[in-house]
This record gives C-alpha cells, sequence and structure tokens, in this order.
C-alpha cells in the first residue's frame, strides 16, 4: 500500500503530477462508468484504494480495494495489487 502512494505521488506522465491513489468511492465509480462499459484497460482483478478499512478492529492494518470483476472489500495492507492512479478532475 505505501508502495502505490508513493508511485502515485512520484509518477508523471504525458507532463501531469498531480496523481495519487483512488479512494474506495473513486475506484467505484472508475468500475461502474469506465470498467462496466469496456473502457479504461482494466483487468479482471483487484485494485487499491486509499480508504482505510474501518469494519476492522485494526484499520489501520487493512484497506479497501475494488474488485474489478464486481464488489469491493477490506485487506491486509501488506499484500501485492493493482494499482491505478488519477488525477483530479
Amino acid at each position: 500500500m505505501i508502495i502505490g502512494k508513493l508511485q502515485s505521488n512520484n509518477y508523471e506522465l504525458n507532463g501531469f503530477d498531480d496523481w495519487y491513489l483512488p479512494s474506495r468511492d473513486e475506484l467505484y465509480l472508475m468500475n461502474k462508468n469506465l470498467n462496466a462499459k469496456g473502457l479504461g484497460g482494466f483487468k479482471g482483478r483487484s485494485y487499491w484504494s486509499s480508504s482505510n478499512y474501518t469494519s476492522s478492529s485494526r484499520s489501520d492494518e487493512f484497506a479497501w480495494i475494488q474488485y474489478f470483476g464486481g464488489g469491493n472489500y477490506g485487506v491486509s495492507r501488506f499484500g501485492e495489487l493493482s494499482v491505478r492512479s488519477i488525477r483530479s478532475f
């Protein structure tokens, strides 16, 4: 998770360097509005969000992820998942 945040903060593409790791709500909207319509080049995998998974008693160790095959849930921050950085719009 920390690496995903660092990659987003240091990422530059087409002259833009204001990328960030999206919240769970932003990822949900990306899944609903882009992926469901075949846009965005998403793979059927899980993507990190910047949101804590607050249903856990140890929310500092868990984060929400969005599965781009359907659904979202919380997992340990210490796993390897995909990252999809976004810019403000």
